[in-house]
C-alpha cells in the first residue's frame, strides 16, 4: 500500500507567553505552510515513511499583545524519515 499526502496547513494565532499587562503578552501570529508526507508498505508488518514540513518557508512571527512586532524566525523546511514495524 502506498500513501502520498500533500497538506496546506493553517496555524492560527495563539498566546505563547503571558505578561502582567495584556499589551506585553507575546503571541505567535497565524501562518500557512505546505507539508508533504509519503509512506510505502514493504511487507505486512513493515513500512517506510518520510515527511517534509514547511515547504514554503513560512516565517514564524511573534508580536506583543498590542500588535507591535517582537520576533520573526525562519526555520526553512524540515523533515523526517523512518521505518514502522507493526507486530500484529
Amino acid at each position: 500500500m502506498r500513501s502520498l499526502v500533500s497538506l496546506a496547513d493553517y496555524l492560527c494565532i495563539f498566546t505563547i507567553d503571558l505578561a502582567d499587562i495584556e499589551a506585553n503578552d507575546i503571541l505567535q501570529k497565524g501562518r500557512s505552510q505546505l507539508d508533504f508526507s509519503a509512506s510505502q508498505r514493504v511487507s505486512k508488518n513493515l513500512s517506510i515513511y518520510m515527511g517534509i514540513s514547511n515547504l514554503t518557508n513560512a516565517p514564524i512571527s511573534e508580536v506583543f499583545g498590542d500588535g507591535k512586532p517582537f520576533d520573526d524566525m525562519y526555520y526553512s523546511s524540515w523533515g523526517n524519515i523512518g521505518v514502522r514495524f507493526n507486530a500484529y
